[in-house]
């Protein structure tokens, strides 16, 4: 062994990298709620309003309408 990669494992995460990339292109604005406690959901059919807990001393902010 020449301490080189295999070919598999250099196309394994080619493979990877393209797979991360389209989905974070498909995601969409990231953090749309973050910091928005009292403010209106932004989707255009719900009338929630985004609360927000805190996790392991980590704020998490959801809209209880739409993420159950």
């Amino acid at each position: 062994s020449t301490g080189l990669p295999r070919s598999a494992a250099t196309q394994l995460a080619a493979a990877v990298v393209e797979v991360l990339e389209a989905a974070i292109a498909r995601t969409g604005p990231r953090f749309r709620v973050y910091d928005r406690e009292g403010g209106p959901c932004l989707r255009r059919s719900c009338s929630g309003t985004i609360k927000r807990i805190v996790q392991a001393a980590r704020s998490t902010f959801y809209c209880p309408v739409c993420q159950k």
